[in-house]
C-alpha cells in the first residue's frame, strides 16, 4: 500500500467535505418518499393557475415538463 502524506489542513478540509457529503446522503435516503403525492397534471395546473402568481407561458412550460414525465397522469 502507498502511503500519502497531506497537510492538517487539508486533511481536515477533506474530513469536512466527507461528513457533509455523508449528512446530505442520509437526508437523501432517509427520504424514501421523494414524490409528489399528487399525480394528475390537470389538477396541478389548475392549482397553479389559482394562485394567479404564474404567467401564461410558465403555465404552458409546467404542462409540458408534466407530459414529459412518466408519473403524472392526464
Amino acid at each position: 500500500m502507498s502511503t500519502i502524506t497531506i497537510s492538517k489542513i487539508e486533511y481536515n478540509n477533506l474530513k469536512n467535505q466527507a461528513t457533509i457529503y455523508e449528512r446530505i446522503l442520509s437526508l437523501v435516503l432517509g427520504s424514501s418518499n421523494l414524490m409528489p403525492p399528487e399525480k394528475s397534471k390537470k389538477t396541478i395546473i389548475e392549482a397553479f393557475k389559482k394562485t394567479e402568481k404564474y404567467n401564461k407561458d410558465f403555465i404552458i412550460s409546467l404542462n409540458k415538463g408534466l407530459s414529459r414525465s412518466t408519473y403524472f397522469e392526464d
